[in-house]
């Protein structure tokens, strides 16, 4: 979470407060912000292009996830608990709102014009990207936690009952569960049959994509909040305390540890060899992935 200026309409800079990360599409940024509005932004100048809700004062619930996109809409959730759909050049929106029980704190995924949207009523939804009807849904043990994860024909998501869920993208049948020793709050990696999960048990595990069967576990010394990120052949995960593990990808050998020495609940963002993260000191680190060294940091100037 921080609260950064931002565009709106009028001109004006107004403060607002993000928990899902800006998404860049084409010449556009879209940002969704915890006062339940959408902001989209030409990319390279700034200049607003349009706002949702458009009518007077009017918000949606926080948003909280990512948004998601095709090749013509966005798509987004709510806490008020519904899903929305947008054109992105112009903001009109695409059909009438899919309505879930309960909030959405989680960021949808979009595959093959369907779009799954995991919810706190315990229902994992799928809703055509056509027209917002319902595909299928299916009801797990606990409330989902964890964003879904499309790969191949399997869906990937974690509960509040501490299991990772795997299911047929088809008819959401239950393939099969695997039990952490907490929540599965980050939403996993997949990549050569192999699941990369991080763990609010302090743990990152590797599964067998196909049977979920565990391959190796990693014990880090706190909560992994925030999710692992895989650059070549090293795992690279940073702890609730800052801690950053680079680890070997097939194995789980430890490489490399390294401190930035403060907190971290945020986004890894990867570009080539470098991790880039932002912390509670209000920093913007970058680290080496080979070295597993800290490159450089920058202290964000409050205005």
């Amino acid at each position: 979470m921080c609260g950064i200026p931002s565009c709106a309409p009028g001109g004006g800079a107004v403060g607002v407060v993000l928990y899902a990360s800006p998404v860049l599409s084409d010449d556009l940024l879209y940002v969704g912000t915890y006062s339940g509005k959408i902001y989209t932004l030409n990319s390279t100048t700034g200049a607003l292009r349009w706002v949702y809700p458009r009518e007077g004062n009017e918000t949606l619930g926080s948003i909280v996830g990512n948004i998601a996109t095709d090749n013509s809409s966005i798509y987004f959730g709510s806490s008020n608990g519904k899903v929305y759909a947008l054109d992105k050049a112009t903001g009109d929106r695409k059909w009438p709102e899919y309505e879930t029980l309960d909030r959405i704190w989680t960021s949808p995924a979009v595959s093959d014009g369907i779009i799954y949207v995991s919810s706190y009523d315990k229902k994992l939804h799928a809703i055509s990207t056509t027209d917002g009807k319902k595909v299928w849904q299916t009801e797990l043990s606990a409330a989902i936690c964890s964003s879904p994860v499309v790969s191949k024909d399997t869906i990937y998501c974690g509960t509040f009952d501490r299991n990772l869920y795997a299911l047929s993208k088809t008819d959401a049948k239950v393939l099969w569960k695997f039990e952490g020793g907490n929540w599965f709050w980050t939403d996993p990696i997949v990549q050569n049959d192999v699941i990369y999960a991080g763990c609010l048990d302090s743990r990152i595990y590797a599964i067998d994509s196909t049977t979920g069967k565990e391959k190796w576990h990693f014990q880090c010394d706190k909560a992994i909040v925030s999710k692992p990120v895989l650059v070549s052949d090293k795992l690279a995960a940073v702890s609730e305390s800052g801690t950053f593990y680079f680890l070997d990808a097939g194995t789980g050998e430890l490489k490399k540890t390294v401190s930035i020495g403060s907190g971290v609940l945020s986004p890894l963002f990867v570009s080539g060899n470098s991790i880039y993260v932002h912390s509670h000191d209000d920093y913007v680190y970058a680290l080496d992935v080979q070295s597993g060294e800290i490159a450089w940091k920058f202290k964000r100037v409050a205005k």
